[in-house]
């Protein structure tokens, strides 16, 4: 656990799991093993972070958040509150998810996407760079959306 690093009430860390410096742990919270959480990360109020899991730097996650094994989550990435993220996902740096999203398994969001609230993004989905998902959209399995876009259907 590093320097500074807070748990609070009830929050669970669990064996190997790694806490970089400055993180917080909201109430209720659990972390599970060998879950890596890097320096200045904010998770809210009964989020799981599940085993093998990486949260990068200036991150923050809202709370009611469900966060499955081995997913990669980059730094200053923002997770809205009753976000629902599957195993092997991989969130680039400074991605935005709204709130009451889910993103399937083994599904990427490059580098400066923003899913609004309520979206879904299917298992495998690949979502490029600076891509705009719409709210309420609905990203199929093992679409591809190309860069610079917004994605609206539903």
């Amino acid at each position: 656990m590093g320097p500074d690093a807070v748990v609070l009430r009830h929050g669970i860390v669990r064996a190997y799991a790694l806490l970089g410096d400055a993180c917080i742990i909201g109430p209720y919270s659990d972390v599970h093993s060998e879950a890596v959480i890097e320096d200045r990360v904010t998770i809210g109020t009964r989020v799981m972070i599940g085993r093998g899991a990486v949260v990068g730097r200036h991150t923050s996650i809202d709370s009611h958040t469900h966060i499955e094994d081995e997913v990669q989550i980059g730094h200053r990435v923002h997770i809205g509150r009753g976000v629902m993220i599957d195993r092997d996902a991989v969130i680039r740096t400074g991605v935005t998810i709204g709130h009451r999203s889910m993103i399937g398994a083994a599904a990427v969001l490059s580098k400066r996407a923003s899913v609004s609230a309520q979206s879904r993004v299917g298992a495998n989905a690949r979502i490029g760079v600076n891509v705009r998902i719409g709210v309420q959209a609905d990203v199929p399995i093992g679409r591809i959306v190309a860069r610079n876009t917004k994605f609206t259907e539903q």
